[in-house]
Protein backbone atom coordinates (compact mmCIF):
# COMPACT_ATOMS: atom_id res chain seq x y z
CA UNK A 1 0.00 0.00 0.00
CA UNK A 2 1.13 3.26 -0.84
CA UNK A 3 2.08 5.52 2.51
CA UNK A 4 -0.33 8.52 1.13
CA UNK A 5 -3.39 6.14 0.73
CA UNK A 6 -2.93 4.98 4.62
CA UNK A 7 -2.86 7.84 5.79
CA UNK A 8 -5.72 9.28 3.61
CA UNK A 9 -7.79 6.25 5.00
CA UNK A 10 -6.43 6.63 8.31
CA UNK A 11 -7.73 10.72 8.35
CA UNK A 12 -11.07 9.59 7.07
CA UNK A 13 -11.59 6.92 9.58
CA UNK A 14 -10.65 9.32 12.18
CA UNK A 15 -13.61 11.96 11.16
CA UNK A 16 -16.07 9.71 11.04
CA UNK A 17 -15.02 8.26 14.84
CA UNK A 18 -15.48 12.09 15.52
CA UNK A 19 -18.53 12.90 14.15
CA UNK A 20 -20.13 9.89 15.75
CA UNK A 21 -19.79 11.24 19.15
CA UNK A 22 -20.83 14.80 18.38
CA UNK A 23 -24.66 15.20 19.45
CA UNK A 24 -26.68 15.33 16.39
CA UNK A 25 -30.71 15.63 15.65
CA UNK A 26 -32.23 14.13 13.67
CA UNK A 27 -35.19 15.82 11.16
CA UNK A 28 -37.07 15.56 8.10
CA UNK A 29 -36.37 19.23 5.82
CA UNK A 30 -39.19 19.98 3.92
CA UNK A 31 -40.54 23.35 2.50
CA UNK A 32 -43.66 25.14 2.07
CA UNK A 33 -43.97 27.87 -0.05
CA UNK A 34 -40.57 29.56 -0.07
CA UNK A 35 -39.43 28.93 3.67
CA UNK A 36 -37.80 25.78 4.33
CA UNK A 37 -38.59 23.82 7.79
CA UNK A 38 -37.43 20.73 9.86
CA UNK A 39 -39.30 18.62 12.27
CA UNK A 40 -37.58 15.72 14.65
CA UNK A 41 -38.22 12.51 12.84
CA UNK A 42 -39.38 10.97 16.15
CA UNK A 43 -43.08 12.79 15.47
CA UNK A 44 -42.91 11.67 11.02
CA UNK A 45 -45.60 8.32 10.98
CA UNK A 46 -45.26 8.13 7.08
CA UNK A 47 -44.97 10.50 3.96
CA UNK A 48 -47.26 10.13 1.11
CA UNK A 49 -48.27 10.83 -2.50
CA UNK A 50 -50.80 13.91 -1.85
CA UNK A 51 -54.24 13.55 -1.83
CA UNK A 52 -56.67 16.52 -1.44
CA UNK A 53 -58.35 16.55 1.67
CA UNK A 54 -62.67 16.52 1.62
CA UNK A 55 -63.85 19.74 2.65
CA UNK A 56 -65.77 19.39 6.49
CA UNK A 57 -68.88 21.72 5.83
CA UNK A 58 -69.01 24.85 8.32
CA UNK A 59 -65.45 23.78 9.87
CA UNK A 60 -62.99 23.79 7.29
CA UNK A 61 -61.09 27.00 6.76
CA UNK A 62 -57.88 28.32 7.10
CA UNK A 63 -56.16 26.17 9.43
CA UNK A 64 -58.21 22.87 9.08
CA UNK A 65 -58.32 22.12 5.32
CA UNK A 66 -60.37 19.05 5.53
CA UNK A 67 -60.00 15.26 5.95
CA UNK A 68 -58.01 13.03 4.26
CA UNK A 69 -57.76 8.75 4.19
CA UNK A 70 -54.91 7.33 5.25
CA UNK A 71 -54.44 3.73 4.47
CA UNK A 72 -58.64 3.60 6.16
CA UNK A 73 -58.10 5.87 8.88
CA UNK A 74 -59.60 9.68 8.40
CA UNK A 75 -56.81 12.13 9.64
CA UNK A 76 -57.59 15.93 9.87
CA UNK A 77 -55.33 17.94 7.13
CA UNK A 78 -54.26 21.12 8.64
CA UNK A 79 -52.57 23.86 6.24
CA UNK A 80 -48.94 24.02 7.71
CA UNK A 81 -48.77 28.04 6.20
CA UNK A 82 -51.83 28.80 8.74
CA UNK A 83 -50.23 26.13 11.65
CA UNK A 84 -46.87 28.46 10.90
CA UNK A 85 -48.43 31.76 10.32
CA UNK A 86 -46.87 31.86 6.56
CA UNK A 87 -48.43 34.23 4.23
CA UNK A 88 -51.32 31.73 1.80
CA UNK A 89 -49.27 31.07 -1.87
CA UNK A 90 -51.19 31.21 -4.89
CA UNK A 91 -53.39 28.04 -4.69
CA UNK A 92 -52.15 26.66 -1.98
CA UNK A 93 -54.78 23.72 -1.84
CA UNK A 94 -53.70 21.76 -4.77
CA UNK A 95 -50.83 23.05 -6.96
CA UNK A 96 -47.12 21.87 -6.12
CA UNK A 97 -48.32 19.37 -3.72
CA UNK A 98 -46.44 16.52 -4.29
CA UNK A 99 -45.91 14.94 -0.19
CA UNK A 100 -48.73 14.51 2.08
CA UNK A 101 -46.79 14.36 5.75
CA UNK A 102 -48.63 12.26 8.66
CA UNK A 103 -47.37 13.36 12.41
CA UNK A 104 -47.99 12.51 15.61
CA UNK A 105 -47.34 12.37 19.38
CA UNK A 106 -48.43 10.28 21.21
CA UNK A 107 -52.55 9.82 20.51
CA UNK A 108 -53.20 12.26 18.41
CA UNK A 109 -51.96 12.50 13.93
CA UNK A 110 -52.57 15.05 11.51
CA UNK A 111 -51.69 15.52 8.08
CA UNK A 112 -50.34 18.29 5.93
CA UNK A 113 -49.38 19.02 2.59
CA UNK A 114 -45.88 20.17 1.67
CA UNK A 115 -43.98 21.68 -1.68
CA UNK A 116 -40.99 19.29 -1.31
CA UNK A 117 -38.80 17.27 1.05
CA UNK A 118 -35.28 17.17 1.18
CA UNK A 119 -34.72 14.39 2.93
CA UNK A 120 -33.55 13.33 6.21
CA UNK A 121 -30.64 14.87 7.91
CA UNK A 122 -28.66 14.49 10.94
CA UNK A 123 -27.44 17.94 12.00
CA UNK A 124 -24.99 18.64 14.57
CA UNK A 125 -26.41 20.39 17.29
CA UNK A 126 -23.86 22.82 17.27
CA UNK A 127 -24.35 24.46 14.14
CA UNK A 128 -28.13 25.02 15.04
CA UNK A 129 -28.75 29.27 15.67
CA UNK A 130 -31.23 30.89 18.09
CA UNK A 131 -33.67 32.47 15.89
CA UNK A 132 -33.81 35.62 14.72
CA UNK A 133 -35.51 38.17 17.67
CA UNK A 134 -38.01 39.61 15.26
CA UNK A 135 -39.58 35.44 14.32
CA UNK A 136 -39.25 34.61 17.66
CA UNK A 137 -41.55 37.20 19.48
CA UNK A 138 -43.85 36.66 16.57
CA UNK A 139 -47.35 34.88 18.28
CA UNK A 140 -47.14 32.26 15.56
CA UNK A 141 -43.49 31.34 16.39
CA UNK A 142 -43.10 27.41 16.06
CA UNK A 143 -39.44 27.51 14.99
CA UNK A 144 -36.70 27.42 17.91
CA UNK A 145 -33.77 27.39 15.98
CA UNK A 146 -32.24 27.99 12.29
CA UNK A 147 -29.45 26.02 10.33
CA UNK A 148 -28.15 25.70 7.23
CA UNK A 149 -28.23 22.74 4.89
CA UNK A 150 -27.68 22.60 1.00
CA UNK A 151 -27.83 26.37 0.67
CA UNK A 152 -30.96 26.72 2.34
CA UNK A 153 -31.95 28.76 5.60
CA UNK A 154 -34.19 25.79 7.88
CA UNK A 155 -36.01 26.36 10.71
CA UNK A 156 -36.18 24.07 13.26
CA UNK A 157 -40.18 23.69 14.23
CA UNK A 158 -40.68 22.76 18.37
CA UNK A 159 -43.22 19.73 17.69
CA UNK A 160 -44.41 20.25 20.91
CA UNK A 161 -45.31 23.69 20.71
CA UNK A 162 -46.96 23.13 16.89
CA UNK A 163 -49.32 20.41 18.58
CA UNK A 164 -50.27 22.49 21.86
CA UNK A 165 -51.21 25.34 19.22
CA UNK A 166 -53.44 22.97 16.79
CA UNK A 167 -55.12 21.39 19.87
CA UNK A 168 -55.84 25.12 21.32
CA UNK A 169 -56.92 26.50 17.14
CA UNK A 170 -58.91 23.48 16.37
CA UNK A 171 -61.18 23.08 19.33
CA UNK A 172 -63.65 25.77 18.69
Amino acid sequence: MPADYRREVSEELAAAAAAVGEKTESVLILRVGSEWFALRTRVFHEVLAYQKPYVVPFRSGALLAGLVNVNGELLLCISLEAALGLPPGPGTETAGRPRLCVVGNGHERFAFGVDEILGVRRVPCASMQPVPVTLAKSPSAQATSCFEVDGHNVGLIDEQRMFNSLDRRLQV
